[in-house]
């Protein structure tokens, strides 16, 4: 799969698939930059250092139990599981990889619409731990 156009990948939060009700997703991944020059130099030298991530969401808002309002509110405060396949359903490989990590749920925007507007929840959680990429099942 080289380009393709995102229309239905596959989004997991803390184990309830929540695809049908995300209209968007980014996940940033940054590593520190850490400084290295020494005396002498005459241009500025670096290496990369520890690494952190968030994931933002936009999300339908949904009031109902279990739905979008429930999973985030019930585990504010907490930790759970993301996944997310770009690709979609399609098999997990190097041309789909699956990136999984941890959230900590720091926010939660129950209300976020104006009148006429559609009821959304959008949202940016921080990475905890490591972010990998699978490229296998």
């Amino acid at each position: 799969m080289a380009k393709y156009v995102v229309i239905e990948p596959v989004i997991v939060f803390n184990g309830s698939t929540v695809t049908s009700s995300c209209a968007s997703v980014t996940l940033n991944i940054e590593a520190d930059e850490v400084e290295t020059t020494a005396f002498g130099s005459t241009f500025r030298t670096r290496v990369g250092g520890l690494k952190t991530g968030t994931v933002d969401f936009e999300f339908h808002q949904d009031m109902d139990s279990g739905a979008i309002d429930s999973l985030i509110f019930s585990n504010l405060g907490g930790t759970v599981p993301v996944r997310i396949r770009p690709g979609g359903t399609a098999a997990v490989g190097s041309s789909n990889p699956e990136y999984r990590f941890d959230v900590l749920v720091t926010q939660a925007n129950p209300i976020d619409s104006a009148v006429g507007d559609l009821a959304t929840q959008s949202v940016s959680f921080p990475t905890t731990g490591t972010i990998t990429r699978a490229t296998s099942a």
